[in-house]
């Protein structure tokens, strides 16, 4: 049987697995795919020339934009008899809305390059006649841009082993600590956090047991916050959000109200829901399908307060965190209800499970975890991308190890955990194709490179 190629253009190389949209749209999918007995391969555009595409039925290229890179590609596929599909999960392709994209927004694009890199999108996904979006107005959208095409719409979810990267932690110890935690993933939300920052601020200072913590890069007003109550913490990677979730007493999703973001999907809600973490978060077409009693949407001045004290009942607070969990779970892989990719595909009739037999919780959480601390250590924190990309040098190396059973001693975890925590540790610091980028920027938008270069020099 040949096998399934999804294709990442993450801007961010060959560590396209730092990138939340490619773990979402390409990683997490053929996990599952392999985890169903179907050999699944995610590898990033620059490196597809190492492949034969003889070797696959289906190719999935995730946001491309239009190159003579992705016209060969598409080529030798055609060829080679490979069925090719698109797939969105932004409204990227729409050169109209850009002032609506968090990267104009923020100050980081400037429009006229934003216009410019929508018209590729467009260009390279009208050369598909398959579209996967991941969400229902997204795919709305992608029919008035190509009206000829086939559109499927497969919500994000989490990978199997995510939820088990962490212990829960009891709800009345998340109330005693009260943090509440924001976590942007890129520095292009100020404008979104601007929306509830000053009521943020005030129920910090009606408040003093309730502090606000922002995980990741942020540019606010400090000054607004009682300073003991707002804590910062840097970039971390993707595998260590488990646990600085679990601790929250709520996590917090605010988007500004435009044709953007509407089209967003609201895995804010699963990543904290699936650990039993209440979410306070904007309404969208997407986060209202998860709806729920641990899922708090329309906040504002009028309101907050009633939310606040809401969440600090220990009796309210325990059936929020409940309720969200039970809600989260639809928005995990499981082998009881196979993604609908697979019938998509018409690859239904080959699935032969390849998942733990595991069956209590605290099996899964002894596989997973023992999984995730064996792989990290070895391999670092993208491992998950090394043991699905065939052109990566350690990919049968992993692959051998992540199928393993291994059992460790007390000795063995604390070695590992000392070698885990020091690769993790380099990928933090990782700055992937920075030469490469900086010299793009400089091309494209010389005015903007010398405005970044001044700042940072200040």
């Amino acid at each position: 049987m040949k096998h399934v190629l999804f294709i990442s253009h993450s801007k961010r190389g060959a560590h396209f697995y730092q990138d939340a949209s490619a773990r979402y749209r390409c990683i997490f999918p053929a996990e599952h795919l392999n985890a169903c007995g179907i050999t699944a391969h995610v590898v990033h555009v620059s490196q597809i020339h190492q492949l034969d595409l003889n070797n696959y039925s289906h190719l999935i290229a995730h946001r491309p934009q239009d190159s003579y890179r992705v016209r060969q590609y598409l080529k030798k596929a055609r060829k080679a008899a490979v069925q090719c599909i698109v797939d969105f999960d932004d409204l990227l392709f729409h050169p109209e809305i850009t002032p609506e994209s968090p990267a104009v927004l923020s100050g980081s694009m400037p429009l006229r390059e934003a216009r410019r890199q929508a018209r590729l999108y467009r260009k390279a996904l009208l050369r598909f006649d398959r579209c996967w979006a991941s969400t229902q107005p997204l795919a709305e959208e992608l029919r008035k841009a190509h009206p000829g095409a086939q559109i499927d719409v497969f919500y994000n979810k989490l990978p199997a082993r995510w939820p088990y990267l962490t212990a829960l932690i009891p709800a009345k110890e998340r109330l005693a600590h009260k943090i509440i935690r924001y976590l942007p993933g890129t520095s292009h939300h100020r404008h979104d956090f601007a929306k509830i920052e000053q009521a943020l601020a005030g129920i910090l200072h009606k408040n003093p047991d309730i502090t606000l913590e922002i995980v990741g890069p942020l540019d606010c007003d400090e000054s607004q916050f009682p300073e003991t109550q707002l804590q910062r913490q840097a970039f971390v990677t993707f595998e260590e959000l488990p646990a600085i979730i679990a601790s929250s007493w709520v996590t917090i999703a605010p988007l500004q109200n435009n044709r953007f973001n509407q089209c967003k999907s609201g895995l804010k809600f699963w990543e904290s829901g699936i650990l039993a973490v209440p979410v306070v978060s904007s309404p969208s077409h997407d986060i209202n399908r998860c709806a729920n009693a641990g899922l708090i949407t329309g906040i504002s001045a009028d309101n907050i307060d009633e939310i606040t004290s809401q969440l600090s009942d220990p009796e309210q607070y325990a059936r929020l965190c409940d309720a969200a969990r039970t809600k989260a779970q639809e928005s995990v892989f499981t082998s009881e209800n196979p993604d609908g990719r697979l019938q998509n595909l018409k690859l239904e009739n080959h699935i032969k499970s390849r998942l733990t037999e595991q069956k209590t919780e605290e099996e899964r959480f002894k596989y997973y975890s023992n999984q995730q601390l064996k792989m990290t250590a070895h391999f670092g924190p993208d491992w998950p991308a090394t043991i699905l990309n065939p052109t990566h040098s350690q990919y049968q190396t992993a692959r051998e190890l992540w199928l393993a059973e291994t059992e460790f001693h007390t000795d063995d975890i604390q070695q590992l955990n000392i070698k885990a925590k020091a690769l993790t540790e380099a990928a933090r610091q990782q700055k992937t194709n920075r030469i490469l980028r900086k010299a793009r920027k400089l091309i494209r938008t010389p005015g903007l490179f010398f405005k970044d270069a001044l700042a940072k020099r200040l």
